[in-house]
């Protein structure tokens, strides 16, 4: 009889798996995100090789210099290649989207497994706790803490990873509320099997599928947060070739260097574009497989 159900388990994930995949396939914006998302990645994996200039060096009699054959996307004000720094920057977006959104999921996973499994005095005093953070707005919450910790880029992450698990914690919650009454876990509690198997083994692998919709979208977001944070130079710390810190620096130029703005902007919407676009896709999936 487990080796029948175990089967019918493995069975149904591999439809579930291929469902996502086909319609995936079939979305064109999950395949519009995908590409954006592909692409930048690609950039930052082979960086070095992509980079026409060390992003780092300064030239004096370069500085300020238009889009051109030697710097395809101008120089800033201190004469580095814009077009090496945006490369080199893919990097710095990447980590810390990856970075934050890690922490948060398995921190706001956690809790709120726990917080909506065991429920009474444990479920208030999580979900008091995240009422506490939802009440602040996060960018001002993230700035705060950032603040607190000093500028620089880890401290960024750390930042945004205290806000980003809040939302975690109450969407899997909600979820845990839903599949702790089911017939398959009542089933497992009259079989004698512990809270903890129960909860790692059997309620969070039927949550992966909203996690997977979370945390596409909060990757695209947390990159947002970053930039803004940066933006506003309490975040990555010059020579850093930051996105948000490259547009920090550029506003000052704009009416004459516009270019120092305005492609490390275009760089933020494309990857926090994908990430959205393939979250939206991803979302409406996995309500139809449902």
């Amino acid at each position: 009889m487990d080796a029948s159900k175990t089967s019918a388990d493995t069975v149904r994930k591999d439809s579930t798996f291929r469902f996502v995949l086909y319609s995936i396939r079939r979305s064109p914006l999950a395949m519009i995100g995908i590409f954006f998302i592909l692409s930048v990645t690609i950039i930052a994996v082979f960086a070095p090789y992509v980079a026409t200039h060390n992003p780092n060096k300064t030239a004096v009699r370069e500085i300020l210099q238009p889009p051109s054959a030697s710097h395809i996307l101008g120089t800033d004000d201190v004469g580095r290649d814009v077009f090496s720094r945006l490369v080199y920057g893919s990097r710095i977006s990447l980590q810390v989207a990856f970075t934050v959104v890690s922490i948060a999921s398995v921190i706001g996973t956690l809790l709120g497994a726990i917080s909506g499994y065991f429920g009474g005095a444990v479920d208030l005093i999580i979900m008091r706790v995240v009422d506490i953070f939802l009440s602040v707005p996060p960018l001002v919450l993230a700035i705060v803490a950032v603040s607190v910790l000093g500028p620089s880029l880890v401290n960024v992450m750390m930042g945004l990873a205290l806000v980003w698990w809040t939302w975690y914690a109450r969407l899997i919650r909600g979820e845990v509320l839903r599949l702790k009454e089911s017939q398959s876990v009542l089933a497992l509690r009259s079989l004698g099997c512990s809270d903890l198997r129960i909860i790692f083994a059997h309620i969070i692998p039927n949550c992966m599928g909203v996690i997977l919709v979370q945390t596409t979208m909060q990757l695209g977001l947390s990159i947002l947060y970053a930039a803004g944070i940066n933006f506003l130079g309490i975040g990555a710390r010059p020579p850093t070739p930051s996105w948000g810190l490259m547009i920090s620096v550029g506003h000052m130029y704009l009416p004459y260097a516009w270019w120092m703005s305005v492609f490390p902007g275009l760089m933020i919407f494309v990857l926090v574009m994908g990430f959205m676009l393939l979250g939206d896709s991803l979302r409406d999936i996995m309500a139809r497989e449902v």
